[in-house]
């Protein structure tokens, strides 16, 4: 059984809002995981990379895991909602490309 991750979002990795976007490596979810081997219940976690993460299975991928997505965090559900960016996202890092935009506010 894969881990969940709940009240999540996607953040650029590890840069800053100041910082130069071409610096980001990828993209990270952070959220509360549920069911992880390593991780107790109910704590706050940042994720490695996402490899791949699709909103049309609720799954998002890294080197080690795949998590099962709960419900968006409901501020990242309405900054989406704000930019018209309802539909699923589907990122795949390893072709670099993002099928939808605006993955993350930062």
């Amino acid at each position: 059984m894969s881990p969940t991750l709940h009240d999540w979002a996607v953040c650029s990795d590890g840069i800053g809002p100041f910082d130069d976007p071409s610096l980001a490596t990828g993209f990270v979810c952070s959220g509360v995981v549920t069911g992880h081997d390593k991780v107790a219940d109910g704590t706050l976690v940042t994720t490695s990379v996402v490899q791949k993460l699709s909103t049309s299975t609720n799954t998002a991928q890294t080197l080690n895991t795949t998590y099962t997505l709960g419900a968006m965090h409901p501020r990242y559900a309405r900054w989406r909602a704000r930019r018209e960016k309802e539909g699923p996202v589907e990122y795949d890092h390893s072709e670099r490309v993002r099928t939808a935009s605006g993955l993350s506010p930062d």
